[in-house]
């Protein structure tokens, strides 16, 4: 892992005016409490799939209503061409494995003929040696690996339907492979299975070719999911600000279907549709308008999707980084601080 260089993280869209407008007019949205948002998303979860090959403890797929299916290219290319020169940061992954995505390849290096910042989350279980080249060369400025447990027994217990030798033979021959991109990252979620093994899973980390150790906080998908509360180690509660999300980001999903938090698993919250919509019409529509006029009102207890969410809003040191900061900056340091 190496160590925090500040001189290290900035780039063209840290010191872009017109990029630094718009986080800032971001900001000064969700600040005044406007429910009309003046800036464009600066960052887009898109979820190229939803399909995925394992059958994590901690993820809700396995209470998904919603449909499987994989985007098409086109799909995909009109969400890219109406946000180039706007967003900054693309991730490239919800609730699914992005590398069973057949044109995983083709989407990232799009979104780099763009100009816009992409970047992935993986099981790192279809990672092998040619996929490991693919990924390296693809231009992918950020990358996620998740990798739960310190040992056979404890890892496949939780990412069950993978084999810890394989996976972590994988991890270990991308690290070879990559060099000083994509920017990468080993997460470890905090939960009653992983909470006594962090300083056993960083220790073992050190020495490879990481930027960083990420202890992800459990994510409990509004408490509705008894099995996922269970692993929790502790309550949360955001508080009395209004939740930044619908004034910064925004999600779409493998169908087109526009939602305002990578918390909405199923989808429950929908805001309209990509395909029949243009980001602009959505990003200011009439259901996103009533959505922060709630949680401007504090009455997010209305919004089942945000009741009981674990996400806590930034504070306003917080929010001035992400107004000064390019979105692939302040995820860069966000998670090589360990966050």
């Amino acid at each position: 892992m190496k160590k925090l260089r500040i001189f290290y993280y900035p780039n063209g869209k840290t010191f872009s005016y017109g990029y630094f407008k718009n986080r800032a007019l971001a900001t000064y949205s969700y600040f005044t409490r406007s429910p009309t948002n003046y800036a464009f998303p600066t960052k887009l979860h898109i979820e190229i799939t939803n399909v995925c090959n394992l059958g994590c403890i901690m993820c809700p797929r396995s209470y998904m209503s919603r449909k499987k299916g994989m985007m098409d290219m086109e799909l995909f290319k009109k969400i890219i061409d109406e946000s180039k020169g706007k967003v900054e940061f693309v991730y490239l992954h919800l609730f699914g494995e992005p590398l069973m995505h057949p044109h995983i390849i083709d989407m990232i290096k799009y979104c780099k003929n763009a100009g816009i910042f992409t970047g992935l989350a993986t099981n790192a279980t279809l990672l092998n040696n040619a996929k490991s080249k693919e990924i390296a060369n693809s231009g992918l400025d950020f990358m996620v690996i998740s990798f739960d447990g310190v040992n056979k027994e404890e890892y496949e217990k939780i990412r069950q339907g993978s084999s810890y030798e394989k996976t972590l033979k994988n991890i270990k021959g991308f690290l070879q492979i990559k060099g000083r991109k994509p920017h990468t990252v080993l997460q470890l979620i905090y939960m009653n299975f992983t909470k006594d093994k962090i300083k056993e899973y960083t220790n073992f980390w050190t020495s490879y070719n990481i930027e960083a150790v990420r202890i992800k906080p459990l994510q409990t998908w509004s408490g509705e999911i008894e099995n996922i509360n269970e692993l929790s180690t502790k309550e949360y509660s955001m508080g009395e600000k209004p939740c930044d999300r619908p004034w910064r980001h925004l999600c779409i999903l493998w169908d087109g279907t526009a939602t305002p938090c990578e918390f909405d698993f199923d989808g429950a919250y929908p805001l309209g549709n990509i395909r029949e919509k243009s980001i602009e019409e959505i990003w200011n529509s009439d259901r996103v308008i009533q959505l922060r006029k709630l949680h401007i009102a504090q009455k997010r207890n209305e919004v089942k999707l945000c009741k009981s969410c674990t996400y806590q809003a930034p504070n306003i040191f917080e929010n001035v980084a992400l107004t000064m900061l390019d979105v692939l900056t302040a995820t860069k340091l966000i998670s090589d601080m360990g966050k």
